[in-house]
């Protein structure tokens, strides 16, 4: 994908053929937008974009001297499940270190409705995954209490040192339900607008991830069902 300044005005096409003009958002990165929101829309696989900020340098690295610190923000359900999956496969390299991250709603952070069966779909897969990574020092995992977007923010920028940041791209979480209504990207979601910002002083390359999305299909009409007049 292919992120590219912008401050001025982007002419656009209509479906008419009719030209007008609307002003670039928000962080100065201009998505291919339309492309990226088919591909996330149509694909039949999982999907990842990458913010590439000189991931791996401008030389080559041979494998074995890869040294690079992954870090997966963790919120919760389909997208981060497919993101800290996808990490730990990383992590498999000897050349890289993993970070996990979860962040859990304070108690003060209510109002909002969990849908049933989300907690103990949450708990149970990242039960597997510590118990695969018991006795992995390459791999770490914690769990920060965070009240609102401030300490939300503040909690993600003690790890802004990493090289590359993991996150889903629409997690489903109390914690982030306010980090929605500010986002700048869609196409990114709400936590990798957040890291690409000015809001988020880091280098960091960042992934996005996107779990496959299966969608329910119209059925097709029989042959013996179809009537012929």
């Amino acid at each position: 994908m292919m992120f590219t300044e912008k401050k001025d005005l982007k002419a656009v096409t209509s479906g008419k053929g009719e030209q007008h003009e609307r002003p670039l958002r928000a962080p100065t990165f201009y998505l291919h937008n339309f492309t990226i929101f088919s591909i996330l829309e149509h694909a039949p696989c999982s999907v990842g974009i990458l913010v590439d900020r000189g991931l791996g340098g401008t030389t080559h690295v041979s494998a074995n001297d890869v040294d690079s610190v992954v870090t997966v923000l963790f919120f919760g359900r389909h997208d981060d499940h497919e993101a800290l999956a996808y990490g730990a496969r990383m992590a498999e390299h000897p050349g890289i270190s993993l970070t996990v991250i979860r962040f859990l709603p304070g108690p003060e952070v209510s109002g909002e409705i969990v849908e049933a069966g989300t907690n103990t779909d949450v708990e149970l897969f990242l039960m597997e995954f510590k118990n695969k990574i018991s006795n992995d020092s390459s791999v770490s995992y914690e769990e920060r209490v965070v009240r609102n977007p401030t300490e939300t923010i503040k909690a993600i920028g003690e790890f802004k040192r990493c090289n590359l940041f993991v996150v889903g791209q629409m997690p489903e979480s109390q914690v982030t339900a306010k980090l929605n209504e500010r986002t700048e990207c869609p196409e990114l979601g709400p936590i990798a607008s957040l890291l690409i910002s000015h809001e988020l002083s880091t280098s960091a390359s960042v992934l996005v991830v996107q779990k496959h999305r299966i969608r329910k299909q119209t059925p097709v009409t029989s042959f013996s069902s179809t009537k012929v007049a």
